[in-house]
């Protein structure tokens, strides 16, 4: 066969990559379509256009294709125990696709210049896209075209990477305009997430602002490190003070929730009903702690608990437990437990380790792939998110995404330090 010019698999994964992201939120499913682009590329090159092997030279490659392969593994094996239904490993199967996406990416990596416009413009349409719901639509808690959990924390992603794209556009030529764009996307992400009503999103947000900010010392004064954050925790207060956003309304709600929990007089609120999800996830776990009690099991197990009054009648219709860990934990076990702690890990361990490198490209990603894990760490804290397609398609993608282009610049950074000697 006929060899196809590089630039042409270079431009098809730029163009999936820009998909992905501008997508991801606007239209139902739309993480799928660039997704589904980037992988149907990589099995061609595999399959048909694999002419040399793809060179893993460096470790933070090996080691992410080995953490999408060994997730797999891990949930192949523990639906194989609990006997369950192929189907279960429709979301799994996830991380072993993106394994053969990364494999590709290595060889025609995506350009950081790529990847951040495309970061910015999926956390500009999706911000505008909130707007639209919420002014024109008359949408008080917006989801766009996903429930407003998923919604809303998939929009703080995009705007938590956008302002970690800082990092990246403080030493470029046209900062100004990169600047303007990435904080803009950072701004209406993150304005959709607190539209979207969504807490568990907001939890770590504070911490999260610190983090960037503090890593961006290398391009900025200290002094503007100091008013940068200043400028962040008093913009977070004023959005939590007006009250047509409805964060002051959903927190002050919370905190309710939380007196009626403890003095009893209602637990059937959302705070509270989490609160028993979590109580009884944990008694399940207790049970069988090192492979769990598979999905079908949970819920049988779980009604048994409600119906000897063992367990709140309030969770009855529940089929996760709204906490990733103890979901897991409960269904999976120790066993499953080891591989979710891995995709939160294994990432930060990775990328931590050239937050201070030299150069700005390198820096960049090592951030977006730091603050990929810190928040769907954050997201889990409430919700199961990895039990949705969204929730998956959006960390597996992400991960190979943002490793392809690490692995591009930190191949450049090297070469151009050999070439310098």
């Amino acid at each position: 066969m006929q060899c196809i010019p590089e630039k042409i698999f270079n431009s098809y994964n730029n163009i999936a990559v820009f998909l992905f992201f501008v997508l991801a939120l606007i239209i139902p499913s739309g993480y799928s379509y660039g997704a589904t682009l980037l992988l149907f590329g990589a099995l061609f090159h595999f399959f048909v256009h694999n002419e040399n092997n793809v060179p893993f030279q460096i470790k933070n490659t090996k080691y992410i294709l080995a953490l999408l392969i060994t997730y797999f593994s891990i949930q192949l094996i523990s639906v194989l125990i609990h006997h369950e239904e192929a189907r279960e490993l429709d979301k799994s199967a996830r991380f072993l696709l993106a394994a053969f996406v990364l494999y590709a990416l290595t060889k025609f990596p995506i350009r950081s210049k790529v990847f951040w416009a495309s970061v910015a413009a999926g956390a500009v349409t999706t911000g505008l896209f909130a707007l639209y719901q919420r002014y024109h639509l008359g949408v008080y808690r917006v989801g766009g075209t996903n429930n407003p959990i998923q919604y809303g924390n998939i929009s703080m992603l995009l705007g938590v990477l956008s302002l970690a794209g800082l990092t990246w556009a403080l030493e470029k030529k046209r900062k100004l305009l990169w600047c303007s764009l990435l904080i803009t996307g950072a701004f209406l992400a993150i304005l959709a997430s607190f539209f979207s009503l969504s807490r568990g999103g907001w939890i770590g947000l504070p911490i999260i602002i610190i983090f960037i900010i503090s890593n961006l010392s290398t391009s900025i004064s200290k002094k503007t490190v100091i008013i940068s954050l200043s400028i962040a925790m008093l913009s977070l207060f004023s959005a939590y003070k007006i009250e047509s956003i409805g964060i002051k309304h959903r927190v002050d709600e919370a905190f309710s929730n939380i007196e009626h929990y403890i003095d009893g007089s209602n637990q059937g609120t959302s705070v509270g009903i989490r609160f028993n999800l979590w109580i009884n996830a944990y008694q399940l776990f207790s049970e069988k702690p090192i492979f769990g009690h598979g999905k079908e099991g949970y819920i049988t197990t779980k009604n048994e608990y409600i119906n000897n009054n063992q367990a709140s009648p309030h969770i009855g219709h529940f089929n996760q437990a709204h906490n990733e860990i103890l979901d897991t934990m409960a269904k999976r076990g120790l066993f499953g437990l080891s591989a979710l702690f891995a995709l939160y890990i294994i990432p930060v361990l990775l990328f931590k380790p050239y937050l201070k490198h030299k150069n700005s490209d390198v820096r960049a990603s090592a951030m977006a792939g730091c603050l990929l894990s810190f928040c769907y760490f954050d997201f889990g804290l409430t919700q199961g998110f990895l039990l949705h397609n969204s929730g998956t398609m959006m960390f597996a993608f992400t991960l190979v995404i943002i490793t392809s282009v690490f692995t591009q610049e930190l191949r450049r950074a090297n070469h151009s330090r050999c070439t310098d000697c």
